[in-house]
């Protein structure tokens, strides 16, 4: 079964989430959409990650979707957004995603995310500032392995 994950983020989270998630899938290819456009009509199984920005997936994976969308219609596919708030992820799926798309998803879920000051810039960096002095430092925010597992297995069995 040939697997493609692609995947766009703006600080490392959802790479270093995608590039796990790739080690648990035994020849599964990895693909920054920041960095290039994939043919994915000859895979199996497509795996979308994003990080989120103010509610939605980041702009590269919404004009991937949206440009293979016919494409994806056809394919088995599976939706990981890597987030702060993993309890609105079916809000930031639905923001994005295609209703259609969503509906025939294997799977889509949180893997949780980072919230670092340092790997961030202007606007951004003051956010997390913000987030931090506002909940006293105490807003954990960290990737979730167990739901890159539990995902994988999930994969797996497809």
């Amino acid at each position: 079964m040939k697997i493609v994950i692609v995947y766009a983020g703006k600080s490392g989270t959802t790479e270093k989430a995608a590039g796990i998630l790739k080690r648990k899938l035994k020849g599964a290819e990895l693909v920054d959409l920041s960095v290039e456009d994939p043919d994915v009509s000859g895979a199996d199984l497509v795996v979308i990650g994003s990080n989120v920005r103010f509610g939605r997936l980041h702009k590269k994976v919404r004009g991937f979707v949206a440009k293979n969308r016919d494409v994806l219609l056809g394919k088995r596919t599976a939706y990981f957004v890597c987030c702060g708030f993993p309890e609105k992820q079916e809000e930031y799926f639905k923001e994005s995603i295609p209703k259609e798309l969503l509906d025939r998803a294997v799977i889509r879920d949180s893997f949780g995310g980072e919230l670092n000051a340092e790997k961030q810039k202007g606007f951004d960096k003051l956010i997390i500032k913000m987030v931090n002095k506002a909940t006293g430092g105490k807003q954990e925010v960290k990737l979730l392995s167990d739901k890159i597992d539990d995902f994988a297995e999930v994969l797996k069995k497809q």
